[in-house]
């Protein structure tokens, strides 16, 4: 199941606020879900703890980011990194990316195509 985190949930988690409810406790508990913080969720935190209206700050959020198994992504080995070949890498793990990436020629020359239609001036 995927959820999406609104600001007070992911404070009182955080923070151990007993006003997160059960439900949202045993979401943010459970290891198959997925846990969605979107952008204005963090920039929230950050203008709340800046007004010294919470004690979470973004570092308290980010390590409970990287605590959580759902952010993790294995990195290519170092000698795959150092020829730029981590995307292959996540390719081979993750068969999946196959298709956006056969597409992604295609799109290139599209968009160099109708730059050279539309040039700016």
């Amino acid at each position: 199941m995927t959820y999406i985190s609104d600001t007070h949930a992911l404070v009182w988690l955080l923070e151990g606020n007993p006003s997160l409810s059960p439900r949202a406790l045993r979401a943010f508990s459970d290891p198959n879900a997925q846990i969605v913080i979107p952008a204005i969720v963090l920039a929230e935190v950050q203008f709340l703890y800046t007004r010294k209206r919470v004690n979470t700050d973004l570092q308290e959020v980010f390590h409970y980011i990287r605590q959580t198994p759902a952010g993790v992504v294995r990195r290519a080995p170092r000698w795959m990194q150092r020829y730029g070949l981590e995307w292959l890498w996540r390719l081979l793990h993750d068969p999946r990316k196959i298709a956006k990436v056969r597409n992604l020629p295609r799109f290139v020359w599209l968009v160099w195509r109708e730059g050279r239609k539309n040039p700016r001036r």
